[in-house]
């Protein structure tokens, strides 16, 4: 079982997981973690921003803007003023990505990672400039910040949002209700979490709403916005009606 996979399975032992666009599989990029499910009571990770190094857990969610140039890797956290050093990890896709999205060296690119700041990396000498680095360990989600977006988005209430278009819809996943939101339906449609079943590699909601059902898996296959080319470390897939519909999904809470 790789480091992903394990993660994910210590999560799943420990807590419950009960602007539309769409996406589609890229399958190129290193998996991450699900977010957990079991039906217990849930209790997903946090997203913070953390005051100090000695108080994080590698397991939070970070949420920060990277910038990379020939000569510098540079990640700032939401909240915090000061640039940490990334550390290149060759198993993880966050060149690849930025490469991808940002275009030119230097331009701002919205993270959600899994890490942890570090004084002194091993193997790793960082500039003198730098009192910190910042080790990734794994890349949720990736974006150019549009306005609203970024770090001056309000922390998502939500514990998984997944989306897709042709048709465009958006689910997201609470502790108990899936809210389903549509461009032709004038309000979203609330369906209680029935059951959720977990697999390896995926996890399945499944929801209802006076006679109309809603069964959505997540998966942790990493997905691409078709549209933006925004990174996911899931990919969704939504049966509504007997009809199935694929999409990407991020890890909200």
């Amino acid at each position: 079982m790789n480091k992903a996979l394990a993660r994910a399975s210590a999560l799943l032992m420990v807590a419950a997981l009960a602007s539309v666009a769409g996406c589609q599989r890229d399958d190129s990029a290193s998996e991450a973690p699900l977010p957990a499910a079991s039906g217990a009571a849930a209790a997903g990770p946090a997203v913070t921003a953390p005051a100090a190094a000695d108080t994080e857990s590698s397991l939070a969610i970070k949420r920060g803007i990277v910038s990379l140039t020939a000569e510098t890797r540079v990640l700032r956290l939401c909240g915090q003023n000061e640039d940490l050093w990334l550390v290149q990890q060759d198993d993880l896709t966050i060149d690849d990505t930025y490469a991808r999205l940002a275009g030119e060296p230097g331009t701002p690119l919205f993270v959600e990672v899994r890490g942890e700041r570090v004084a002194s990396p091993p193997g790793t000498a960082i500039p003198a400039t730098f009192k910190q680095a910042f080790v990734p360990e794994e890349l949720l989600y990736a974006g150019v910040p549009a306005e609203g977006g970024g770090c001056t988005m309000t922390v998502p209430a939500y514990r998984v949002l997944a989306r897709g278009n042709e048709p465009s819809w958006s689910v997201e996943i609470g502790s108990d209700q899936l809210l389903l939101r549509q461009p032709q339906e004038p309000a979203p449609t609330r369906f209680s979490v029935q059951e959720t079943q977990d697999a390896e590699g995926s996890v399945t909601y499944r929801g209802a709403s006076g006679d109309k059902t809603l069964e959505i898996t997540v998966s942790n296959n990493p997905c691409s916005d078709s549209m933006s080319g925004e990174y996911f470390a899931y990919t969704a897939e939504l049966n509504l009606g007997g009809r199935s519909l694929r999409g990407c999904a991020r890890v909200g809470e």
